[in-house]
């Protein structure tokens, strides 16, 4: 068995890889929260530009900066100085207008969960979550607020993460502050996920792409898959607009193609809605999620819980839903 020592950069691409594969993002920075480093990779257009390596790890940060048990402001306030600084002179400058974030690791899917359960949130899952820095901050002063024994007590907080999260937690908002990010989407890709594509010598595909094969494949996990129907129900929704490509909605028109689709799995006595939410699929952030599952449920005629995926979206978007679903019903 021979082994192969990766360096911080390579670690780094390895991560970014992993974490966009499944996101509909192609520019911006990758960081990879881990216990005893942070990777950072910037992407522009799909492709790594640069990688780089830092000595910010949570667990190991958090051992030798927040020795007191829950850390004492003094504490938190010299490990957030300290983060800054090495940010500061070695990390990537900020991000560019259509940039972004992205956070992958163990930490920030933890703090993703804690913050989805804030307040009532319609899905269910971490990948894709997008979460602003005035909530990360609140959740991470939670956390800072309590011991490690109390922390690893609190509802999304699993074993072996109470003595790490806060310092995870300190990094990521730092890394936000560092970029002048006011948000972040969290991957639950990485490296594992980056080595796998790599060994099989794969791009990071286009979005829409990864889109229409993982709801494929879902269909014909349920048998449901037929070409000809497929098509006709493709063909149907793209003629809700004489020209979905240039329009400035082509997101929202998309996913009524995927909504028009996803509806065959009623043939199998499958909600859709279920589906959709209940299935990793691949491409999806919370947004397109939320826009799919609002046309599936007008289409069924529920507006109420059509509602709560609503609130996630721009309310230029919303009548436009309402009249897809519509012209699909």
């Amino acid at each position: 068995l021979a082994i192969e020592v990766l360096d911080g950069s390579e670690e780094a691409e390895y991560a970014a890889t992993g974490a966009l594969h499944g996101l509909p993002i192609r520019s911006g920075v990758i960081a990879d929260i881990g216990g005893g480093s942070t990777e950072v990779a910037r992407v522009i257009a799909g492709r790594i530009v640069g990688a780089w390596s830092f000595p910010l790890g949570a667990l190991s940060a958090s051992a030798e900066w927040l020795t007191e048990d829950p850390p004492a402001r003094k504490q938190l306030k010299a490990m957030r100085r300290m983060v800054a600084e090495t940010l500061a002179t070695s990390a990537p400058s900020g991000l560019a207008e259509s940039d972004k974030l992205v956070a992958t690791g163990g930490s920030a899917r933890t703090l993703a969960r804690l913050a989805q359960r804030q307040a009532p949130y319609p899905i269910p899952r971490t990948h894709g979550y997008s979460l602003d820095r005035d909530t990360l901050r609140d959740v991470g002063a939670f956390l800072a607020g309590h011991s490690a024994i109390e922390r690893s007590a609190i509802d999304g907080v699993r074993a072996g993460r109470a003595d790490s999260i806060v310092g995870g937690a300190i990094i990521l908002e730092e890394m936000m502050r560092h970029l002048r990010a006011d948000r972040l989407t969290v991957s639950s890709g990485g490296i594992r996920e980056g080595l796998a594509m790599r060994a099989f010598g794969e791009p990071v595909p286009q979005p829409r792409l990864v889109r229409a094969v993982t709801v494929e494949s879902l269909l014909r996990h349920y048998r449901v898959w037929d070409e000809d129907d497929m098509e006709a129900r493709a063909i149907r929704a793209d003629t809700l607009s004489p020209d979905p490509i240039e329009d400035p909605f082509s997101e929202t028109l998309e996913a009524a193609r995927l909504a028009s689709m996803l509806r065959a799995l009623a043939d199998a006595g499958t909600r859709p809605v279920d589906a959709l939410l209940g299935e990793d699929l691949a491409g999806f952030d919370h947004i397109m999620l939320a826009r799919v599952a609002a046309i599936l449920h007008f289409i069924d005629g529920d507006k109420d819980a059509a509602r709560p995926f609503l609130s996630l979206l721009p309310g230029s978007e919303k009548r436009l839903l309402r009249r897809c679903a519509e012209l699909l019903a």
